[in-house]
């Protein structure tokens, strides 16, 4: 049976450690001023579980690559989307160590940092 062959600009590449480090500085500095929420290493099954549900949920959005999301603003999907962003909300309030500190904190949070908690939890949870 004969293969196909992919083409090389259509792999998925994993991200070199260059990349992962600025991606992990970008992380950092848009989470600068969130209240302390639990480590990684820390969570109970429920929440490990949790997050990497979260995290498996977006899989579809993901571009090519694994980098960046891959949807239009009239995509129909986006709702879904927002509804991931929010799951990583309440995911992240119920392992703040100041709920009410965190709360205040994530009223005036954007998606991108949303999408950073989601990425250092399922990081950290996944290995």
């Amino acid at each position: 049976m004969a293969q196909t062959r992919v083409p090389d600009d259509h792999k998925s590449k994993a991200p070199t450690a260059a990349e992962r480090r600025e991606s992990d500085a970008e992380q950092d500095e848009l989470l600068a001023d969130m209240p302390a929420l639990r480590p990684p290493h820390q969570l109970r099954l429920r929440h490990r579980n949790a997050i990497l549900r979260i995290a498996v949920s977006l899989q579809p959005f993901v571009g090519d690559g694994g980098k960046g999301l891959d949807l239009k603003p009239d995509d129909p999907r986006v709702g879904v989307l927002l509804d991931v962003l929010a799951d990583v909300d309440d995911f992240a309030e119920s392992i703040a160590l100041d709920k009410e500190a965190y709360i205040a904190w994530a009223v005036d949070a954007q998606n991108d940092h949303f999408m950073a908690i989601l990425n250092r939890y399922a990081s950290a949870v996944g290995e």
